[in-house]
């Protein structure tokens, strides 16, 4: 058994999105921090049904596991039809992703294309003690 023959969607063709319960991960090498970056999240207001568009930046510090980038983009990808709030989003990504992978530390922040002049960015951070790089 290797290290990554347990991971199902890498390499596979999957339609449609991923609950957190879906995301996968591997042994984390000896990396100080990992970061994530996308322009591609998307939810929709609560209230009014219309789109939000954010820019979402993940950044751990990896205990055992590092998560699988694949699951992560395609359980991104399961807010798109999702009434939720920015603040809402954050917190329900980190959330997930600290229960997924329980790294030491982790940092999800999110920030809102401008709409009605304001741009909103929030962030959530979950750790196990504190560590001054992630605040």
């Amino acid at each position: 058994m290797t290290e990554t023959n347990h991971l199902t969607v890498l390499g596979n063709k999957v339609d449609g999105s991923l609950e957190p319960s879906q995301l996968e991960k591997f042994p984390a090498p000896n990396v100080s921090e990992v970061e994530f970056e996308s322009h591609e999240l998307t939810a929709l207001c609560p209230v009014t049904n219309q789109p939000d568009i954010y820019t979402i930046k993940i950044s751990y510090v990896p205990n055992e596991f590092c998560v699988e980038s694949k699951t992560l983009k395609l359980y991104l990808m399961s807010f798109r039809q999702m009434g939720i709030f920015g603040e809402g989003i954050t917190s329900r990504i980190a959330d997930d992703l600290f229960d997924a992978i329980q790294p030491k530390a982790l940092k999800v922040e999110t920030t809102q294309q401008i709409r009605g002049g304001l741009q909103m960015t929030s962030r959530a951070i979950r750790q196990d003690r504190p560590l001054a790089n992630l605040a």
